[in-house]
């Protein structure tokens, strides 16, 4: 409660470790789960001390959960989710959107980062999406990875090895488009929610996610998008999850398609015709994920440029002019 004599030994505590972390050159704090996990109060105190005694240091807080969207349907559990997510967001330098099960990695990620963008009011924190590459990349956002290339020789349960090269990939392009704050830029959210499904089969209930003989259903909102306006998104039958975002320094424009989780297709991606506008011509475009096509319109006449494409993991750009259609803005 930021009184009495435990408080005062917990602040010398963390005051000694800040300390620390300034003169062994640590640069970044993840806070994680404990018992003081959903105390505000308690939080910004570590921050503080960080902020007196380790100054550059980066304080990442979380709102603690389980792997899946919980039902907040009970406006009293949502008010006190709501009411914790905006002050975690004002108490350090980041969020995370914490554990997710894998079969749900961007259902699941996709709900919590447009919620802390709806909840953000300002903030300055920047906003962790875990382990989802595609969408750290396409909506501006940092990443805690949790990938190697060893995975392919792992037993693992339902869900297919993450592809190590994702990561390399957004990593490269957070060079050209460096994640940023939450309230830095106005942000969209679309109205219609996408639902992926998977069905746990019976099975020891210790393993993660810790659920059995069960069809598990999560929803987020179709599209996100921070400093533009929402992609308009096509498709015959299922569509992507599509997020945008146009870097508020560099003017990179950043747009990621992400796989769903569909009864019998676990993590792909359904192809789809997505257009954005508010491209500048003189920066980069960074697409992650697969596509049916892509239309870009961007602020002036594009129609006598050429068009290079490069892979975030190779060396060399390619000229593509030939393969694009060019004409007028788009």
């Amino acid at each position: 409660n930021g009184a009495g004599p435990g408080w005062e030994r917990a602040r010398a505590h963390w005051d000694e470790r800040a300390r620390w972390s300034h003169e062994a050159g640590v640069l970044y704090w993840k806070v994680d789960w404990g018992v003081y996990g959903r105390n505000i109060a308690y939080r910004e105190m570590m921050t503080d001390c960080a902020r007196r005694y380790a100054p550059g240091l980066i304080v990442e807080h979380a709102l603690c959960q389980g792997p899946f969207e919980p039902d907040c349907a009970n406006p009293i559990a949502l008010a006190g989710r709501e009411e914790y997510i905006r002050q975690v967001l004002q108490a350090g330098d980041a969020l995370r959107t914490y554990d997710i099960a894998p079969e749900f990695t961007h259902a699941t990620t996709m709900y919590r980062a447009a919620e802390a963008l709806r909840l953000s009011g300002g903030s300055g924190a920047v906003i962790n999406v875990e382990d989802d590459a595609i969408l750290g990349a396409g909506l501006g956002c940092s990443l805690g990875v949790m990938r190697h290339p060893k995975e392919a020789d792992m037993v693992r349960l339902t869900y297919p090895s993450r592809i190590a090269e994702e990561s390399v990939r957004a990593l490269h392009w957070h060079r050209v488009a460096p994640p940023f704050p939450a309230g830095d830029t106005p942000f969209a959210i679309s109205e219609k929610q996408l639902e992926d499904a998977w069905y746990y089969p019976k099975r020891d209930k210790s393993l993660w996610p810790c659920t059995c003989d069960e069809i598990v259903r999560q929803s987020a909102p179709a599209a996100v998008s921070r400093n533009m306006v929402l992609p308009v998104v096509e498709a015959e039958g299922e569509k992507p999850f599509v997020a945008s975002s146009l870097h508020p320094d560099t003017g990179a424009l950043s747009l990621a398609a992400l796989p769903r989780t569909l009864p019998g297709h676990l993590c792909e991606t359904p192809l789809a015709r997505v257009a954005v506008c508010g491209a500048q011509a003189e920066a980069p475009v960074g697409l992650f994920g697969h596509f049916g096509a892509v239309e870009i319109t961007f602020m002036e006449e594009i129609g006598a440029r050429r068009v290079f494409a490069q892979d975030l993991c190779r060396e060399e750009a390619v000229d593509v002019t030939a393969d694009v259609r060019l004409e007028g803005k788009t």
